[in-house]
């Protein structure tokens, strides 16, 4: 069956930033990509290219695993009880320390996933987001990042700065910047992408993309139905634009519904999945990836590499 073109755009965003769950291998080539999508790759790189002209995708930017810098990874969910004060609550949560990524859902609801450097940390970040958003209620959920037990070196760290914005930059520009030959810079990608050291974190701002982009909130409790859930529910949904179901107990799934008719039939399907507690359905805004305190951490790290 052929693809319409608004589907395939998707499917180019998934594969750039969300195959399975995180995008690890960042820099691999739009022809890898373009043969799993069955298409030439110059069709990819004209979906990207639309997606920047369309202003859906703002940055594509380099984000570490967490266990890289012996933090930990966590997500909380709540309600902005003044929805007028949305933007400024964002800005307030955004100079948290360890906040990655913010999803702004239309109405009430905002989403955070942080890094925390332990169990006090965790609780005080908690209850920051708490404080700023005005309400208690939430949904937490932990994990999903595999170990990253890498030794990295002072060139390791340059390199990570130097893609930090542009993960797709040349080699040779990268080897020029760092100072070392371009061998050197891809025999240390390699050893980066294969220990998942980092992963690319798109900026998307759903406004800016026809239709109705709905997200589903997971609750799976059975760990030993989870894996099988979460691959019933990839090989269903098509314009599946991001999904996420590494952390335990809770998986997210991100879709471009064609309207409310078909966001909503897609919830009750997934709710009637065996093992499936509960599904949460918000429509999406946009993205704000956190750049600061992520830029001051890998700075700390070449001072003291």
């Amino acid at each position: 069956m052929l693809l319409r073109t608004d589907d395939l755009q998707l499917r180019i965003m998934r594969e750039l930033t969300s195959p399975g769950s995180f995008r690890w291998d960042i820099r691999e080539s739009y022809a890898a990509m373009a043969e799993r999508l069955k298409v030439d790759e110059e069709t990819v790189r004209r979906g990207v290219n639309r997606a920047r002209e369309l202003g859906f995708l703002k940055t594509i930017q380099l984000v570490l695993n967490p266990h890289l810098i012996g933090r930990e990874s966590a997500g909380i969910q709540g309600n902005v009880e003044d929805p007028e004060k949305k933007q400024s609550t964002v800005s307030q949560i955004e100079q948290l320390d360890g906040v990655v990524i913010i999803i702004n859902l239309i109405g009430k609801p905002l989403r955070t996933i942080f890094y925390y450097r332990d169990e006090k940390a965790h609780a005080r970040t908690v209850q920051q987001i708490k404080a700023i958003c005005g309400s208690g209620d939430t949904v937490e959920w932990r994990g999903g990042f595999p170990p990253a037990n890498l030794n990295l070196h002072t060139t390791d760290w340059q390199i990570i700065k130097a893609l930090r914005k542009d993960p797709r930059r040349p080699t040779s520009d990268l080897a020029r910047d760092v100072g070392v030959s371009t061998k050197t810079v891809k025999r240390r990608l390699t050893l980066m992408t294969e220990g998942r050291a980092f992963y690319l974190l798109p900026e998307l701002n759903y406004d800016k993309y026809p239709g109705v982009a709905s997200d589903y909130l997971i609750s799976i409790p059975d760990e030993a139905k989870k894996a099988t859930i979460d691959k019933q529910i990839r090989a269903k949904l098509d314009r599946l634009v991001f999904s996420f179901t590494d952390a335990k107990e809770f998986s997210i799934f991100a879709k471009v519904c064609l309207n409310m008719s078909e966001a909503d039939e897609t919830q009750k399907w997934i709710q009637g999945i065996d093992g499936v507690k509960n599904v949460r359905m918000d429509l999406m805004r946009e993205t704000t990836v956190v750049k600061g305190w992520l830029d001051r951490e890998i700075e700390t790290r070449l001072q003291n590499a």
